[in-house]
């Protein structure tokens, strides 16, 4: 009973903001995004294999990180006759982030192990529709939202609901339930479930 579970949260409203200035659907063919770390256990290159089975001529992919596996990525992308579809970007700033949200349409976190995974709420946020695996500790907090596709972590999954989310796009979700996640109900619920921490907010404001 010493341990409490909370949706973690990110500024939704702010993506919401930005999704409404950048969005832009006039395009052919799927986008699909992966902002991750290049390393084992975020399984981008699953998500690269993925890509090779199930994409179509005029389907796109981003990919924004870096680290030790950008090589052996990009090596793979070539492997697969696939660099005039997926582009590679080292790192972006967050109003860079957010353009990239509003012209993309699928985000995809197939990683191993992860805590949480806060490129998933930014995604939902802005309007994307969101492939993530199982193994992920945001996946059983969103799973049954609008535009999410609960995967495993292998290639023939992670590619089944990468299909799945093509087929059923229809332009960016309105009104996304993930907008009701604010940092402002974390702090209630936080302050709900852990009653001592009033008493600590109260001595503090007595001692400023």
């Amino acid at each position: 009973e010493k341990i409490i579970e909370l949706f973690n949260p990110v500024d939704v409203s702010q993506f919401d903001v930005w999704r409404n200035m950048f969005r832009n659907e006039s395009v052919v063919g799927h986008r699909f995004v992966v902002i991750a770390r290049l390393i084992d256990w975020k399984n981008v290159e699953n998500v690269v294999n993925a890509f090779k089975a199930m994409n179509t001529p005029s389907d796109s992919m981003v990919i924004v990180g870096k680290g030790p596996l950008r090589s052996k990525i990009e090596n793979r992308l070539r492997e697969l006759d696939l660099t005039g579809q997926v582009k590679m970007i080292e790192s972006l700033d967050q109003i860079d982030i957010a353009k990239l949200y509003a012209k993309s349409d699928t985000l995809i976190l197939a990683s191993t192990r992860e805590p949480w995974g806060l490129v998933v709420n930014e995604a939902l946020a802005s309007g994307l529709h969101v492939v993530v695996s199982e193994k992920c500790g945001v996946a059983k907090f969103v799973e049954g939202m609008k535009g999410v596709y609960v995967c495993e972590t292998d290639v023939e999954s992670i590619s089944k609901n990468m299909i799945q989310s093509r087929n059923d796009f229809r332009g960016a979700v309105q009104n996304p339930e993930i907008l009701t996640y604010t940092i402002e109900k974390f702090a209630k619920e936080l302050f709900e479930k852990v009653p001592y921490l009033d008493e600590i907010r109260r001595q503090s404001r007595e001692e400023l």
